[in-house]
């Protein structure tokens, strides 16, 4: 049985080796991304690197300005705006976590009880409810642990503190990308200087 790339082979719409190899090149690495497109799509001349971390690191270079331009009212203000918001998530949180809580052991409950089920059901039924209320909230709720300082100064050195790592990690994986991008694009062209005709 054909695989997907022998199939145009096995039918004879490929039949040179530079359109069964360009084919091959799908599942390598450096066009692995293509593996899901058409067969027909040609693969490029060369790869462009993903701009995602390159964007995250501007966006976080214009946070960083953006901090050190906060006045010390304006850190305050924004301390005072974290904290609140964190409060009320905690509290929603906390709110759902009970709630759910509730609701299984509420199943739990109604499947005990459940006279005449058909062998092995009632069991399961109750190994599910466990399992899933152990998962979701079998433990005390712990969540929104790390309260975010009140103090406008301690929030805005913090802030600026993890900017500076997003800084440094989105830095760090955009020259990766930049660099599995430039070996992508030299096996790609060795692969089509392989498939040249030669010219002995």
């Amino acid at each position: 049985m054909p695989t997907g790339y022998t199939a145009d082979v096995a039918d004879g719409k490929v039949t040179d080796l530079q359109g069964f190899a360009m084919r091959l090149a799908r599942g390598m690495g450096a066009t692995i991304t293509m593996r899901d497109d058409p067969w027909d799509k040609p693969i490029p001349e060369a790869f462009e690197p993903s701009q995602w971390n390159a964007n995250k690191l501007e966006e976080a270079k214009a946070e960083r300005a953006r901090l050190y331009g906060m006045s010390d009212a304006e850190a305050q203000r924004a301390a005072d705006a974290e904290h609140r918001e964190w409060v009320q998530a905690r509290a929603a949180a906390e709110a759902d976590h009970t709630a759910r809580r509730q609701r299984y052991q509420d199943m739990l409950a109604l499947v005990e009880q459940w006279q005449g089920a058909p062998e092995g059901i009632k069991e399961f039924g109750l190994e599910q409810l466990r399992t899933g209320m152990d998962f979701d909230c079998g433990r005390p709720f712990k969540f929104y642990q790390d309260e975010p300082p009140t103090d406008g100064a301690v929030w805005k050195a913090g802030k600026l503190d993890e900017v500076a790592r997003d800084i440094q990690y989105h830095a760090t994986e955009d020259a990766k990308e930049r660099a599995r991008t430039d070996s992508r694009n030299a096996w790609i062209a060795q692969l089509r200087r392989s498939l040249e005709p030669s010219h002995d």
